[in-house]
């Protein structure tokens, strides 16, 4: 609490920082992100999570709309899989958003939240409404899509393989038969 009076200043800081080119610096930042979060309590940085999820449909680039993707999933970790569950309907709808930058962050998103050790058990329970907007997303016209959705696939199947296979490989093997080649080659490289 001895912080609070220092959020003003601190906090233009850290969302700069969050949107820095440097993986490494966008990584620590959003743990700092996540830190004060849990230190502090949503309420001491009140917009906070809008101004993250507005950042991830910015058409800005990919970079910053990673680091604002990086940044929520770690404030998410910290608001626990209740806030997660009540924001998927958001971030599902913004994988299928007509707008690319939208979708690539959104994507983006898909692809940090598994990471995060405190929801990765908790978020297992989400991969049945989560894998096939990746899946859909390997096959999207834009390449910065496309890498995206293949990367959260990538994190998906790295973090859930041995406790999830009945969940994955029902996917994976629609995606390996689907119609779309990006799909079924993206598929077979998961």
């Amino acid at each position: 609490k001895d912080m609070i009076p220092y959020v003003p200043l601190l906090l233009p800081e850290l969302k700069k920082v969050l949107l820095d080119p440097s993986p490494e610096v966008r990584g620590i930042a959003s743990r700092a992100l996540g830190a004060l979060i849990q230190g502090m309590g949503e309420e001491s940085f009140p917009g906070l999570v809008d101004w993250l999820f507005a950042s991830l449909k910015q058409d800005s680039s990919s970079v910053e709309r990673s680091g604002a993707a990086q940044g929520l999933a770690e404030v998410l970790a910290v608001l626990g899989l209740a806030r997660v569950q009540a924001l998927l309907p958001e971030i599902l709808e913004g994988c299928s958003s007509p707008s690319v930058p939208a979708r690539d962050g959104h994507i983006s998103l898909l692809r940090y939240l598994p990471q995060i050790v405190s929801l990765q058990h908790d978020f297992q329970s989400l991969l049945p409404e989560v894998l096939p907007r990746i899946l859909n997303g390997l096959a999207d016209e834009t390449e910065a899509v496309r890498e995206a959705a293949l990367g959260a696939g990538r994190v998906v199947v790295d973090t859930y393989a041995m406790t999830s296979m009945a969940v994955l490989l029902p996917e994976i093997e629609r995606g390996i038969e689907n119609d779309n080649w990006r799909i079924r080659q993206s598929s077979v490289e998961l």
